[in-house]
């Protein structure tokens, strides 16, 4: 009781987001992060931003080479703890996803293997874009099943 519904974000393919898997409010502002799972092999947006207070969805990142079957996908975002530094030096956003890697194509990385890799990345903001991955993290080939595959990143 006393609960109000409110739409935050249009999961209209045209005009929001699809497949939403996480949210995170950017520290110092009241924009909010939206994370989205992929769309097949193609690529997984962890791209939606939705900029207060305007409502105004943007793209700040789209990540190609991700793995969404199953529960796979981008899955977990989380901001620097110390992203307001007035330095500026850290406004780092983490993502959490799976990394899909081929024999051929786009998604072949010479020597890296077939298959599919869990992966933390760091990636820079500046001016409402997210780029320059910097890969933290990189798990072991996955095997099989394609889900409960973890994702959730937080700071303590």
């Amino acid at each position: 009781m006393g609960f109000v519904d409110t739409l935050i974000v249009s999961t209209s393919p045209s005009t929001g987001a699809t497949s939403l898997t996480g949210v995170a409010y950017e520290p110092g502002t009241a924009n909010l992060y939206v994370i989205e799972k992929g769309n097949g092999n193609v690529e997984g947006r962890a791209r939606v931003r939705v900029r207060a207070p305007t409502g105004v969805v943007t793209t700040a990142l789209t990540l190609g080479c991700v793995d969404s079957s199953g529960e796979r996908g981008v899955l977990g975002i989380a901001f620097s703890p110390d992203y307001t530094d007035p330095s500026g030096q850290s406004r780092f956003v983490y993502l959490f996803y799976t990394r899909r890697f081929a024999a051929s194509g786009p998604c072949s990385v010479s020597g890296a293997g077939v298959g599919t890799k869990f992966r933390v990345s760091r990636f820079e903001e500046s001016t409402m874009m997210l780029s320059g991955e910097r890969v933290i993290l990189e798990g072991p080939f996955l095997r099989g099943a394609t889900n409960h595959n973890a994702g959730t990143l937080r700071f303590a």
